[in-house]
């Protein structure tokens, strides 16, 4: 198993792959519910398939990942980062020097965006790429990948929150 983790979380307590649940074909992950904001908004059905969407979860600070599935995961997350980060488009509202909504077909298909789409990230300002772009990407790729995530409770925290305490029975607490 592989474990990713952002560098600003505190793991509360010890990381066992198999006793969390870990397997080959499914990922477990943080609930990092500020995502549900853009998953809701219909984020995803700007990037994916439709009937992929369901099986994008809010996702994000660590993964645990069979190695065969972060193989089959990993090139897209790379892509959908870019997309996300390189197309503004498809999530804020476009003015032209008319002040009318940009319209029109965008690559794959659609038309861009007539309202802005939410996306859950409080420290971006409208019109610039979100630094949640990461987390968005793996949300997609593995919805394209057709491997569900888990969503797990508290087994990171943010290193900066005020009451950062390991579990209550104890064990590792590492930044």
């Amino acid at each position: 198993f592989v474990l990713f983790i952002d560098a600003d979380m505190l793991l509360r307590g010890a990381i066992d792959p198999v006793a969390l649940g870990a397997r080959r074909g499914l990922v477990l992950s943080e609930d990092a519910s500020y995502l549900n904001t853009g998953i809701r908004a219909k984020l995803p059905q700007q990037y994916i398939a439709e009937e992929l969407a369901p099986l994008a979860k809010s996702a994000g600070w660590w993964h645990i990942f069979h190695r065969d599935d972060l193989a089959t995961i990993a090139p897209r997350w790379l892509h959908w980062c870019g997309a996300i980060r390189g197309d503004p488009r498809r999530y804020w509202r476009t003015l032209g020097a008319d002040g009318a909504p940009v319209r029109g077909p965008r690559e794959g298909g659609g038309e861009w965006v007539s309202k802005d789409i939410s996306l859950g990230d409080s420290y971006v300002s409208r019109g610039e790429a979100p630094w949640i772009a990461e987390m968005y990407g793996y949300v997609l790729a593995a919805a394209e990948a057709r491997i569900p995530t888990q969503l797990k409770h508290g087994v990171v925290q943010y290193s900066d929150f005020g009451r950062a305490a390991p579990y209550a029975e104890g064990g590792p607490a590492i930044i």
